[in-house]
């Protein structure tokens, strides 16, 4: 399917598996590459200016098609950052949520702090400290193998 956007020079191709493509999912591909919302956009045939009403209406393989953006209205643009607005909680939400987990202490595996010394305010070498956490984890599998807990 080629397309282009009624201020556009030339048209770009969209690969789609199929014969048919509806309008609605050229939309919804269109505004995903160029980052924009599906609603906003309106798909007209290139020769007649007919604009395509339903986005279940189906396109065939090598069709041209013109796409202009529509304003979007008041209600429209209210959603939009109410969605905007719920989906941000959401992503507050979920990291207050990962930064208040408590991470499981090894017994025997040294913690740096901010400044990368461990407690007692040595110096921690990564190398130790990556080792005292293999010889830790090892020895809690082992003890679990031999109790029979796994």
């Amino acid at each position: 399917l080629r397309y282009k956007f009624k201020s556009g020079l030339s048209y770009e191709n969209l690969l789609f598996d199929g014969m048919f493509l509806s309008v609605g999912d050229l939309k919804k591909q269109v505004a995903e590459r160029r980052g924009m919302i599906a609603t906003e956009l309106a798909i007209h045939k290139p020769d007649t200016g007919e604009m395509y009403t339903s986005d279940a209406q189906l396109l065939p393989r090598n069709t041209q098609v013109v796409i202009s953006r529509v304003p979007l209205g008041p209600q429209t643009k209210k959603v939009i950052v109410e969605n905007k607005l719920e989906r941000e909680a959401e992503r507050q939400a979920q990291t207050a949520s990962l930064t208040s987990n408590t991470f499981p202490v090894i017994p025997g595996a040294a913690m740096a702090g901010a400044d990368g010394a461990g407690p007692g305010g040595a110096p921690i070498d990564e190398a130790a400290a990556l080792s005292n956490f293999v010889d830790a984890s090892y020895s809690n599998w082992s003890s679990e193998v031999h109790k029979g807990g796994r």
